[in-house]
């Protein structure tokens, strides 16, 4: 009776420390994560390890994980957890040479793939940062500051010198479910006033078909903008539902003033489904006190960028990296020191259920 009673409380440290579980796909000579070195909640863990190389801070509960890697300043995973607490690979798109001979463009940019955060529109970069491409260098060319909040990530960028703005980005992921939220912050905090709409850019793996969600009463005369010279490939609109599939000859992107996209893979691989909404926020300080004033959401005379869309999806084309592109806009706005401008994105991990991506997409879109 002895032996058993002590071979249990052997088994149940082994379980308790979390030795054995299996996590995402690591780099060569990478550990999956060690014990939980913060735990805040019940129910949301916080995991220091090793990421191809970077350190990476892993958020669990036990449903989903999500890889946050501060020296890229990226999202880098959000998978589903088996009840095992195997991660189920999601949709989340990385250069497969991560951890290898990772190189830049002929212009200097790494595409690591993930999710990040740029200053829209594009077209204003040459004359902000003096450049077209790659992009401005505080947004996307540097290592974050990363601090823990109970159990959410703080990232931090240093500030832009062409825009004087920082980014600051929270991600938190829910107690129960695999939802993720991301408030993201562009903090204007030297140099004159700039017009700066924030740019959220998630890289997912080629899906079956990617949806998205138009309004009730569009804008835009067909539902959608063309962007690029081609257009996607079998492009089609059953009522609300706007889907299109991965062209693999040549580069695709429409914009919308839709605000929820979707994305329906192949196999096992759970849907994406990617809402925002936005804010701007006003900050007036002194010695004595801190007064917030909170500015009015998106109205009916709100610019947006982009041809006026709210959600644009962009495929590249061949056969060396597959992935397509949902890219959330927030509408522009005049920041002056001192003010911030915030959005904040929702992904949703869910289960595919139904064959046909149109029944599955119109599933997904009618949850509670």
């Amino acid at each position: 009776m002895g032996m058993n009673r002590l071979r249990f409380a052997l088994v149940f440290l082994l379980v308790a420390s979390g030795i054995g579980a299996t996590a995402s796909p690591w780099g060569a000579g990478d550990n999956p994560p060690s014990p939980p070195k913060h735990r805040f909640s019940s129910r949301v863990t916080v995991t220091r390890a090793p990421f191809y190389g970077w350190k990476a801070i892993i958020l669990r509960n036990r449903a989903a994980e999500v890889i946050v890697v501060p020296a890229i300043g990226r999202v880098m995973q959000f998978n589903l957890l088996d009840d095992k607490g195997n991660a189920i690979p999601g949709p989340f798109w990385n250069n497969p040479e991560i951890g290898g001979q990772l190189h830049a463009d002929s212009e200097g940019w790494t595409n690591y793939g993930g999710d990040k955060a740029w200053p829209a529109p594009q077209s204003e970069w040459p004359k902000v940062a003096g450049r077209a491409w790659p992009p401005p260098q505080g947004f996307d060319a540097v290592s974050f500051t990363a601090s823990i909040d109970g159990s959410r990530v703080e990232l931090l960028s240093p500030v832009d010198p062409s825009y004087g703005v920082r980014v600051h980005r929270t991600i938190a992921l829910d107690p129960e479910r695999p939802v993720m939220t991301i408030e993201t912050s562009y903090q204007k905090v030297q140099g004159r006033p700039v017009r700066v709409g924030i740019w959220i850019i998630t890289q997912l793996a080629s899906p079956e078909r990617a949806f998205i969600l138009l309004p009730t009463h569009s804008a835009l005369a067909a539902g959608y903008t063309n962007l690029l010279p081609s257009l996607p490939k079998d492009l089609t609109i059953d009522g609300r539902l706007l889907s299109l599939a991965r062209d693999p000859v040549n580069r695709t992107m429409i914009g919308s003033d839709g605000s929820a996209l979707l994305w329906v893979g192949h196999g096992p691989s759970p849907d994406l489904l990617v809402e925002t909404e936005s804010k701007t926020e006003s900050k007036t300080e002194s010695k004595t006190k801190s007064k917030t004033k909170t500015v009015s959401a998106a109205g009916p005379n709100a610019e947006w960028p982009e041809q006026g869309s709210h959600s644009k999806i962009y495929t590249n084309s061949g056969e060396e990296l597959k992935y397509v592109e949902f890219e959330l806009l927030a509408q522009l706005r005049d920041l002056s020191r001192g003010e911030t401008a915030s959005a904040t994105s929702v992904y949703r991990l869910i289960p595919r259920t139904q064959s046909d991506p149109l029944a599955e997409a119109k599933k997904a879109f009618k949850r509670p």
